[in-house]
């Protein structure tokens, strides 16, 4: 899961012209956070290079064949 902290958040929101939605996001982010099977998959966003190279150390992509995706079950 990519996230952000609550104040990056909100912020990004605001400039969009979405601040009404800040509560229902902010919600739905701590839900998110808090289901376990997110645990140890949350990544920050804020560094695209960084968030990349997380996403890229995950577990189950070390063993992803990018040649034939469906067959790794990742796809």
């Amino acid at each position: 899961m990519l996230t952000v902290p609550e104040e990056t958040l909100q912020q990004r929101l605001r400039q969009r012209g979405d601040a009404g939605l800040i509560p229902r996001a902010l919600f739905l982010r701590e839900k998110l956070q808090a289901l376990p099977e997110n645990q140890g998959r949350l990544i920050d966003a804020r560094d695209a290079a960084a968030a990349l190279a997380s996403i890229l150390a995950l577990p189950e992509l070390l063993h992803c064949d990018i040649d034939t995706p469906a067959a790794d079950g990742v796809s």
